[in-house]
């Protein structure tokens, strides 16, 4: 009887066990699958609306255009970066006295959307700033998940194991000499900066559904070279760098 009560425990115990085990494949295999990332084209401001914020005073002329996407998370993100730089007007305007109009401090801030496709964008804020007669433009650079609210990085595409960061590098450099638009005494500075802290050097990247872009500001240089310079990798070059969740268009 004692023998009955065992077996048939151990039977119970056992389908248990068999039963979770299942379970956690089939989760496992469910989330694997909710992560591929499949590029597609698709209007990448689609569902993203434009906001605007004019603030003209005696100090300084603001305009700044940001997007609103259908992700509270993601939209507080960018409204932190957009709070970020109307407290910087505000600080670099404390005790100034402008002469006329045409000295006031001047910030204009614009952006561009990039897809990879209808849940993943790339978003590229342009940052005209003129403080007397410094003009400094710079970019900021974000990538996210429309669904989750989550940012995305370098990481999330590219298989560390692989050594990618190298791979991006060269082609930066590459990239970088080939540009007729930069002297020697600039390059240097660009290929140094590139040489010694990789792609820490970068000043930002989006993703597309056909390249990647790499950016670097000109105002490390110096304030009077202002050009902003990106450099495009079509993702058909480092293809064999990517995760293997990846699946490009072809």
């Amino acid at each position: 009887m004692i023998k009955r009560i065992y077996n048939c425990l151990y039977k119970r115990i056992f389908i248990f066990i068999f039963i979770f085990c299942i379970v956690i494949v089939f989760f496992s295999l469910t989330n694997v699958h909710s992560k591929k990332i499949v590029f597609s084209k698709i209007n990448p401001t689609e569902n993203i609306n434009k906001k605007v914020i004019i603030d003209n005073c005696e100090k300084y002329n603001m305009s700044i255009y940001y997007p609103n996407t259908k992700n509270s998370k993601v939209n507080n993100n960018i409204k932190f970066i957009i709070n970020n730089y109307k407290r910087r007007i505000k600080y670099d305007t404390k005790h100034f006295i402008p002469t006329d109009d045409k000295d006031k401090v001047i910030m204009n801030i614009d952006y561009n959307i990039t897809s990879v496709n209808k849940e993943i964008i790339s978003i590229i804020f342009l940052v005209d700033y003129r403080y007397g007669q410094i003009t400094n433009k710079e970019i900021i650079t974000k990538t996210y998940n429309l669904s989750t609210g989550e940012e995305l990085y370098l990481n999330d595409m590219f298989d560390e194991k692989l050594g990618y960061s190298d791979l991006l590098s060269i082609k930066a450099r590459e990239a970088l000499i080939n540009n007729k638009k930069i002297d020697n005494r600039n390059l240097i500075y660009f290929i140094d900066d590139i040489n010694f802290s990789n792609i820490k050097s970068f000043d930002g990247y989006t993703f597309s559904n056909s390249h990647l872009s790499i950016y670097f500001n000109s105002n490390k240089l110096s304030s009077k070279f202002i050009d902003i310079y990106e450099i495009q990798i079509p993702w058909i070059e480092v293809e064999h760098l990517l995760k293997n969740n990846i699946l490009l268009i072809k």
